[in-house]
């Protein structure tokens, strides 16, 4: 997207009143406490800190599952059940800040609002109901054509910053420095991305299926949450002279280590927390962790502009609580941050590869582009972890053929590293986490070959996707998707499902503009040969019927000499019939004989 952008106007009032969420939370706001209570403050028509979808999630599930499903149609739903579907059509044609608005200001027909909560808190369910625009199962594929179609222009994390980008001169929307992008609509970024625009970026109506073109959305809207979060892809940028010294008063934050695994925390004993802006840190405090895992942060300095997070170290493994944006809190507050530690260990085969995506393509000559994602879910109680620095979590096996690896610009993480011809993970796992792995590189290509892939871990399903635009390549060798024709065209795609740890899948590819002459001569030379070879026998059996015509018994010779003589000599008249047969009849059994 770009700084084009049709601005979309407000709905009527009649659609918002259809979206019926902010009647049903199942806590009155004298009800809700600590952080979700703030004091009135003024409608904000965008977010000054980028939201959480993972808060967004939890929020709903709280606040609006008791009456709300995400459910696109009433279908899906008993008739008896008093759940009422969020529309698709409101998920798609409502901004971000008329959303916000409806939250705050509540339904007509129940008249509560989502005003006690804080203004992060609506923003970040805000951000979740906007994802649901797509599926989850979606937003994997979604990367993976971002990585391959947008990249070159919009940059590796949205910034507008890619190679073409620069090298054109075009001036491209930081998604970054606009979180969630508050006035487009999911249908507006949806028209933007099918249609094009007459700025340089082409239409993508024919390429992407429905489903793609709405995975390319929620894709594109979630890199503007990474702007301001303490993950942040530009956490490089400079703070200037920003010190805690800034401060405008002072707050107390006081927090409770839990072990999920169940067993004790003896090993705890100081708690940090990270004071943050724009990514960047600003300071360090640490506290001690008493022996019932709770902690307290005292004369903690405060500014809306900055964020808070609590950590602590159980074996070995890096802890944290939730972020806390300065903007829900205020000067005088006591702010509970929780934290919740796991045991630790080594057992792999308790992780899922939920989906293994693979995109192969053909476009460099002489070169296959490859790149790989894996999402790996930990569904136990425990962190997996590396059992030391020597051994990696998990192994990436790669063909010693490849070239020019590259994982660093998917990842801001130090885990991955590539050890003896492989690409190995040392990230530990939490329980409930989703680990994505991501990486590319560069295979030869020579018109045909067999290309391997070996699963690390256990995966639950595969998809090896073939781009072939310019060549007319075929692969074999998997499960070819059934209905090819209704997704990215032109694109192969191939399918596994229940893949054991250490398992290939193989695809044998092959241009076929190549490899068809080479198999017409291939039969041309075949057919000659078999030409030769026929002639060959039949030039045989005429020389064993001649030897054998060349090479008869004398004595066989002689009788047939002696009956045609007879034979002659009875057509003369010179013997009678009564001596011809006798003689004739005698000399037969006399070469049957024989």
């Amino acid at each position: 997207m770009n700084n084009h952008l049709i601005r979309t106007s407000w709905l009527p009032l009649v659609t918002i009143f259809t979206f019926f969420i902010s009647g049903c939370v199942n806590k009155s706001a004298t009800q809700l406490t600590g952080e979700e209570i703030e004091s009135a403050e003024p409608t904000v028509i965008s977010p000054l800190l980028s939201p959480s979808l993972a808060a967004g999630k939890s929020d709903f599930q709280q606040y609006c599952a008791n009456c709300h499903t995400t459910a696109d149609t009433e279908v899906k739903i008993s008739k008896t059940s008093s759940l009422k579907p969020i529309s698709s059509n409101w998920l798609q044609q409502t901004t971000p800040t008329e959303m916000f608005t409806y939250l705050s200001e509540g339904n007509s027909d129940h008249g509560n609002s989502f005003s006690a909560l804080s203004t992060s808190k609506r923003w970040d369910l805000v951000a979740y109901l906007l994802s649901l625009v797509a599926p989850q199962s979606s937003l994997s594929s979604g990367q993976l054509i971002y990585q391959n179609l947008c990249l070159s222009c919009h940059g590796s994390s949205g910034k507008g910053d890619g190679s073409q980008a620069i090298s054109k001169g075009l001036v491209l929307t930081d998604w970054q420095s606009e979180p969630l992008l508050p006035d487009y609509s999911n249908a507006a970024l949806n028209d933007e991305i099918r249609s094009g625009n007459d700025h340089g970026m082409g239409t993508f109506s024919v390429m992407l299926s429905d489903a793609q073109l709405w995975s390319m959305v929620v894709t594109s809207r979630n890199f503007s949450l990474a702007g301001n979060s303490t993950n942040a892809a530009s956490s490089s940028q400079s703070l200037g002279n920003i010190q805690t010294s800034q401060n405008e008063g002072y707050f107390t934050i006081n927090g409770m280590v839990s072990n999920g695994s169940g067993t004790d925390l003896s090993d705890l004993s100081v708690a940090k927390l990270l004071i943050t802006s724009g990514g960047q840190s600003l300071s360090d405090l640490t506290a001690s962790v008493a022996g019932d895992g709770t902690f307290s942060f005292v004369l903690v300095p405060y500014n809306p502009a900055w964020s808070y997070v609590a950590e602590v170290s159980h074996k070995a493994i890096t802890y944290q609580s939730a972020r806390v944006s300065g903007e829900n809190i205020k000067a005088g507050d006591s702010l509970s941050l929780p934290i919740k530690v796991y045991d630790v260990i080594y057992d792999t085969s308790l992780l899922r590869g939920e989906r293994l995506h693979i995109l192969l393509n053909f476009n460099a000559e002489n070169t296959i582009h490859v790149t790989e994602s894996l999402l790996i879910d930990n569904p136990s109680m425990f962190t997996i972890s590396p059992e030391n620095d020597q051994t990696p979590l998990l192994q990436f096996i790669l063909s010693p053929k490849s070239q020019n690896v590259n994982f660093n610009e998917f990842s801001n993480s130090q885990s991955l590293k590539m050890v003896d011809g492989t690409l190995s993970d040392w990230q530990p796992i939490l329980p409930g986490g989703v680990h994505q792995v991501m990486f590319e590189y560069d295979l030869p290509f020579e018109g045909g070959q067999a290309i391997e892939f070996i699963a690390p871990i256990q995966v639950t399903s595969a998809m090896v996707m073939v781009e072939n635009q310019g060549k007319a390549v075929a692969c074999t060798g998997m499960q070819s998707s059934p209905d090819q024709s209704a997704n990215f065209q032109p694109l192969l795609v191939f399918t596994g499902s229940n893949i054991q740890a250490g398992e290939k899948l193989s695809l044998h590819c092959f241009d076929k503009n190549e490899i068809y002459p080479l198999i017409i001569g291939i039969g041309a030379l075949l057919f000659a040969v078999l030409i030769v070879i026929l002639i060959a026998v039949d030039s045989k059996k005429k020389g064993t019927l001649n030897q054998k015509r060349h090479g008869k018994d004398p004595k066989k010779t002689t009788l047939l000499d002696a009956v045609i003589t007879l034979d002659d000599q009875y057509k003369a008249g010179e013997i009678s019939s009564e001596v011809y047969r006798a003689k004739r009849e005698e000399l037969i059994k006399k070469l049957e004989g024989e």
